[in-house]
């Protein structure tokens, strides 16, 4: 135990001041989890990229400026995943467009991009993040005019029954998107 709490605070500390590298997945914004942990959740590191006509670098804490909480007007997301099989892997795949005539700086406020959970009936049955631990650090991402940024939040086994579910998906970032909801099956 306090040989991991050591590690995660080197981890913030190399983080605050900007060391490290994306390929680094101790500084990829998830933490380990404890091996007394009672989840069943998986501590796979998500990942961003970007794509737009210039290079945008993914979200890190230089340069970070702050944002204004609420809701981003010029930003849209979707969702995408393939086919969704009860007990087999999946992959939550959030795309935030700035459609925007300037850019926006997305800003984490920790190693966590977004969240995705699944309703039957009203009620809650799976939300990705279940179970895991993010490094709280402060992180951002500039977003040019027309630009895109992916983020991907894998999960080793999809734990639901078969069914209809209603999906709610979320970036963790401010000024953030809509939350996207739309039904989904799961076989």
């Amino acid at each position: 135990m306090i040989r991991t709490s050591l590690a995660v605070l080197a981890v913030l500390a190399m983080a605050a001041a900007g060391c490290g590298s994306d390929q680094d997945p101790a500084l990829s914004g998830q933490l380990p989890q404890s091996s007394t942990s009672s989840s069943s959740s998986s501590s796979s590191a998500p990942s961003s990229s970007t794509s737009s006509t210039s290079a945008v670098p993914p979200p890190d804490a230089s340069g970070c400026t702050g944002a204004e909480a609420g809701v981003g007007d010029d930003l849209t997301m979707n969702v995408d995943h393939a086919a969704l099989r009860s007990g087999a892997a999946a992959t939550w795949v959030l795309t935030v467009t700035n459609g925007g005539d300037s850019e926006v700086e997305l800003v984490f406020g920790s190693g966590q991009d977004g969240d995705v959970t699944l309703s039957r009936d009203g009620d809650e049955v799976y939300r990705w993040s279940e179970g895991m631990a993010f490094a709280q650090v402060l992180r951002c991402q500039v977003l040019p005019a027309g630009a895109t940024a992916t983020y991907e939040l894998p999960q080793p086994v999809l734990d639901v029954e078969p069914g209809e579910y209603q999906l709610r998906a979320s970036l963790a970032a401010e000024p953030k998107p809509f939350d996207v909801a739309t039904q989904v099956t799961v076989e």
